[in-house]
């Protein structure tokens, strides 16, 4: 699947907002011709095609016809009714009820041609075609919109999705429009019925303005919330979007979970249409190609056509105000790392004006600053700056990365357990992301080296095995110089060189004669310092030493002392001991 950024969706976003706009002009139209004829003009207006036209099945006849057309040099191609099942662009249409297109018509093999197709296509000049379903609920066959162009092009994905959206929105409008009409002949033939029909005639008015209702909302700035109220209201069922982890991101009741609903997400996704699972409707929704999430509706009972086209029309509306509010986070954490980079690099920039832009989001560079420094454990940086979001909420703070690393700045009186929220944030079954914590930073021209120190305790804090933990620079900075830049191997290499025979020694005896010599070592080799420390009587002390240095001869080396105490406290740390 092919990645997009938030960059490449806006184009996408505003095509989606062009639908809604559209849409809610097709709820407000009376006739059939009217609906499809604003269909094929809106299809032919934004694709900039130079034709355009809406081909439908006649179930008397089991006929398929073209209704109306655009940009066409010949009135034979309207009401023209050669099309044949199984050949054609619109026989895989109907057969797969998916879009399809190509960039040369009559030299594309991958469908069955029929002369009399050809024919009609050549007439015309046509060479790049393009269609997607406008599914109508309880008429066997869906109608279809194409768009077309007398040169040979391609179709990017942006483009089907489009006309997949716009075919989506289309066939609602004209089944809605057709209902509306069939009805109306039925009220003036029955009268003894024409009360009953009159109210469901007025339910299919009111089918029109759930897309007036829901467009409204699109444009006017609306929440995520909000549409998603506003389909519970509409659909009476509770509704629900969850994301492309199949996350709940909003609700109208309780949040809905299960295997079948992911399974259903990404059936919906496949085929580009609303899906039945269970008593649930599940409609994929899109960005170009991506899979942004899914919106559930649960009912009392399986859900039928028009309500899965309500959920499909949803969809889209959603799609766009995610894509919307992706784009405006993108700028966010754009501006907030721009800050983070400023004032961590060196030389640093203008701390008169990063100081100004820091206060916008609640931090004081004139005060003591605490810093963050997160290894995300091969999280998307993305991912793991919305998840930093979610889990901080409105509290101030600068989140951005630098040199690799997520970085936090953060007020000193923040910082009770920043660290522990910043590892529920971002942990998951297959990520164990480290936080290592500064001390207080007064003064805002010491950050670059503050945060050189704080990633050297973090590289090492990970090459000690503690990944998965909040460490502190405080406990770590004396060896984080030296031993910073050592991997896990390395490390152990270095340990098991100067103290591998004790560890060795205590491991097979079930002894802790490492945490006796560390504690004499930092007693300034006092037998009584060690005793009172461990507990211990001074005789049991020297026969421990006896013990150790008989392990470890290299401790009778007075120039080795101190590369083993350094190696114990490593090791110390490692056990979280010290």
């Amino acid at each position: 699947m092919t990645a997009h950024t938030v960059e490449d969706n806006k184009g996408f976003e505003r095509s989606l907002l062009s639908v809604a706009y559209r849409a809610a002009d097709l709820a407000v139209m009376e006739s059939s011709d009217e609906v499809i004829s604003a269909v094929v003009r809106g299809a032919r207006e934004m694709f900039g095609s130079d034709v355009a036209y809406f081909t439908m099945h006649d179930e008397k006849t089991d006929e398929f016809y073209v209704r109306q057309t655009e940009g066409f040099l010949s009135e034979a191609f309207i009401n023209d009714r050669s099309t044949i099942r199984g050949f054609g662009i619109y026989g895989f249409i109907i057969d797969h009820l998916r879009p399809f297109w190509t960039s040369d018509y009559e030299h594309d093999g991958r469908f069955r041609h029929h002369p009399i197709n050809v024919s009609s296509i050549h007439a015309e000049g046509i060479a790049a075609l393009a269609g997607a379903p406008a599914r109508l609920p309880g008429r066997p066959m869906p109608a279809v919109v194409f768009v077309g162009f007398r040169s040979v092009r391609d179709f990017s994905d942006d483009e089907i999705a489009l006309l997949v959206a716009w075919g989506k929105v289309g066939g609602a409008a004209v089944e809605n429009a057709l209902r509306r009409e069939a009805l109306a002949a039925e009220i003036a033939e029955i009268g003894a019925a024409a009360e009953a029909h009159r109210s469901e005639a007025s339910a299919l008015r009111h089918m029109a303005d759930v897309q007036g209702r829901l467009a409204e909302i699109s444009m006017n700035g609306g929440t995520l919330d909000e549409l998603v109220e506003a389909l519970s209201e509409i659909l009476r069922a509770p509704v629900a979007v969850r994301d492309e982890s199949h996350g709940t991101q909003s609700a109208s009741a309780q949040p809905v979970t299960g295997a079948d609903l992911d399974a259903a997400a990404s059936e919906s996704f496949e085929a580009r249409h609303a899906v039945v699972a269970g008593s649930a409707g599940v409609a994929a929704i899109r960005g170009q190609t991506q899979f942004l999430g899914s919106v559930v509706a649960r009912f009392g009972q399986p859900p039928v056509a028009s309500d899965l086209q309500t959920l499909e029309v949803g969809a889209i509306h959603i799609a766009g105000l995610m894509l919307s509010r992706d784009r405006l986070v993108a700028a966010s954490n754009r501006a907030m790392a721009d800050i983070v980079i400023g004032l961590l690099r060196e030389p640093q920039d203008d701390l008169e004006g990063l100081a100004v832009h820091a206060a916008r989001h609640g931090v004081q560079l004139q005060d003591s600053i605490r810093m963050y420094v997160v290894d995300v454990g091969g999280l998307a940086s993305g991912r793991a700056l919305e998840r930093v979001r979610q889990e901080l909420g409105n509290a101030p703070g600068l989140v951005g990365f630098f040199n690799g690393s997520l970085v936090l700045l953060a007020s000193e009186e923040r910082a009770d357990d920043t660290g522990g929220r910043l590892l529920r944030a971002l942990s998951r079954e297959d990520v164990k992301p480290t936080v290592a914590v500064s001390s207080d930073v007064a003064d805002p021209i010491r950050l670059p080296g503050a945060f050189t120190n704080v990633q050297r305790s973090l590289r090492l804090a990970l090459a000690l095995g503690r990944r998965g933990e909040v460490v502190f620079e405080a406990e770590l900075a004396p060896y984080a110089t030296v031993f910073g830049r050592l991997s896990a191997d390395e490390l152990d290499s270095y340990l098991e060189g100067l103290i591998g025979p004790l560890l060795a020694y205590d491991r097979g005896r079930g002894t802790d004669l490492a945490t006796t010599l560390r504690i004499y070592l930092t007693a300034g080799e006092s037998v009584r310092g060690t005793a009172d420390a461990t507990f211990l009587h001074p005789n049991t002390v020297r026969q421990r030493l006896a013990t150790i240095t008989s392990v470890l001869p290299a401790l009778e080396d007075p120039e080795r002392r101190l590369d083993i105490h350094l190696a114990l406290r490593l090791h110390a740390l490692r056990h979280q001991s010290v």
